[in-house]
């Protein structure tokens, strides 16, 4: 439960440091917080992040319900369906209780990102979506 407490506390961090990457006062107004959507009856959700950034958005997730100490893969796509045109966010490694965090900056605007996925690292199997297109 420790290890569990501490990746919230990482993502915390995570957004902080995004909040301070923006150069401008006027640049990382745009946030958007979105739930992971588990697909197929996988037990996978949880939680995305995107902030605007002067160059590109930040990204971040935190996954539960993964199977612990396994490899996966977070990508992100034009459509909000997690289907269209996908970026790898990054690779990640779930805890011995199935909790996963990765982050990345992107080229891509906000607005430009329609969802983010949680899968397997060679793209295979789809266990959770978050739709960030609204």
């Amino acid at each position: 439960m420790r290890k569990a407490l501490l990746l919230v506390a990482v993502f915390a961090v995570a957004l902080m440091g995004a909040a301070n990457a923006t150069g401008t006062s006027n640049v990382g107004h745009t946030v958007k917080i979105e739930r992971l959507q588990p697909v197929d009856h996988s037990a996978v959700h949880g939680f995305v992040v995107l902030r605007q950034l002067q160059h590109g958005s930040f990204v971040a997730v935190l996954a539960f319900g993964l199977q612990p100490n396994t490899e996966y893969g977070s990508f992100y796509y034009t459509d909000g369906d997690c289907d269209e045109n996908p970026e790898e966010v990054g690779t990640f490694a779930s805890n011995s209780f199935g909790v996963g965090f990765v982050s990345a900056v992107i080229d891509e605007d906000v607005d430009e990102v329609g969802s983010v996925s949680v899968r397997t690292p060679d793209y295979s199997v789809l266990f959770a979506c978050a739709d960030t297109s609204d």
